[in-house]
């Protein structure tokens, strides 16, 4: 992500091959899109990047996404083209398509317990597990990551 174009005003809407590859729109700094392009990257799904200078959005753009937000992740093997658009729900999407890489280990009606376990896994101070709900990375992992990195960058 360290050498992409951010597309902006006057720009041409990018044209990529017919593949049934997903298309998801970003932009480099935004802590949202970083959590899809994580998930993506863990559940290793081919993807086209698209950039989106968000104070010059291409005309187009809004066509794309029709809060004019980032990520907005286009679902091109789905009838209609559906384009998802916020972070969480993309990221929900992604775990129920694509399940050889699980990003929640628990059943969904124990999802609360697991918001409990991530408010209270630095409590004192220490981690006490390699990750939140197993031996692998999942959703609140990600989502621990990114508040950490976050907090370091507010400190």
């Amino acid at each position: 992500m360290s050498d992409t174009q951010h597309l902006s005003t006057g720009s041409k809407k990018p044209i990529f091959p017919d593949d049934g590859v997903l298309k998801l729109y970003s932009m480099r700094f935004c802590p949202y899109a970083h959590r899809v392009h994580l998930v993506l990257d863990a559940k290793n799904v081919p993807h086209h990047d698209t950039y989106i200078n968000l104070r010059e959005k291409p005309e187009w753009f809004l066509q794309v996404s029709s809060s004019s937000k980032v990520p907005a992740l286009e679902l091109v093997k789905e009838p209609g083209n559906p384009v998802l658009i916020e972070s969480l729900i993309i990221c929900d999407y992604l775990d129920e398509k694509y399940p050889e890489v699980p990003l929640y280990q628990l059943k969904w009606r124990d999802l609360m317990l697991q918001d409990r376990a991530v408010k209270c896994f630095y409590l004192d101070g220490q981690t006490h597990n390699k990750y939140m709900s197993s031996r692998r990375a999942g959703n609140a992992d990600y989502n621990m990551l990114y508040n950490e990195a976050k907090r370091a960058k507010l400190e």
